[in-house]
C-alpha cells in the first residue's frame, strides 16, 4: 500500500518528539509516555517494542531479527487484521537513487484497524495506518504471523 505525502505527515516529521503537538493531530492517540533519553541509551525502539524482546541487543541485531522473523514466520497479506504486523518501508536516504527500500518502522494492527507503535526512541502511539512521519517511508506492507505447531 502506498502512502501519499500529506500536510499532516510533513508536520509529523518535525514534531515527532513533541507528544503534546502530535496528539493534536486527528487520527493519533498517545498511549504511553516514554523517556526518550533513557530509551535511546537502552536502544528501546519500535522493533524492540513490537516483539517485547528487552533492550539489551544492539539496534542492528534487533533490526535484522525483526526482518528475519517476519520473513520466516509470517506471510504477507493485502488487508491487515488485528494482530498483524505493519512494516513501513523507505529509501535509506533521500538522495538514494535506487528503488530498493528498507524497513524503517514497524507496528502492530489493533482491533480497530489502527497501528500501535513506538516512534523511534519516543512515545507509543495508536495511529491511522497512513499517518506516520515521512521519514518512515512511503510504503507499508502487512504480515500475519503463522501459528506455531505445538504438536511436535
Amino acid at each position: 500500500m502506498e502512502i501519499s505525502p500529506t500536510d499532516a505527515r510533513r508536520k509529523l516529521s518535525w514534531l515527532e518528539q513533541s507528544c503534546k503537538q502530535i496528539t493534536n493531530i486527528e487520527g493519533i492517540r498517545l498511549i504511553e509516555v516514554r523517556d526518550p533519553l533513557k530509551d535511546r541509551m537502552q536502544g528501546f525502539n519500535c522493533f524492540v517494542y513490537l516483539y517485547g524482546i528487552g533492550n539489551s541487543l544492539p539496534f542492528r541485531v534487533i533490526d535484522d531479527l525483526v526482518l528475519i522473523t517476519v520473513r520466516k514466520s509470517a506471510i504477507e497479506v493485502p488487508t491487515p487484521q488485528a494482530g498483524d504486523i505493519a512494516v513501513y518501508l523507505g529509501k535509506e536516504s533521500e538522495s538514494e537513487t535506487s528503488e530498493a527500500k528498507e524497513q524503517k518502522h514497524v507496528g502492530r494492527i489493533t482491533t480497530n484497524g489502527q497501528v500501535l507503535s513506538k516512534w523511534g526512541y519516543g512515545h507509543v502511539y495508536e495511529h491511522r495506518i497512513d499517518l506516520v512521519p515521512e521519514c518512515y517511508g512511503s510504503e507499508v506492507r502487512f504480515f500475519r504471523e503463522q501459528q506455531k505447531d505445538s504438536t511436535i
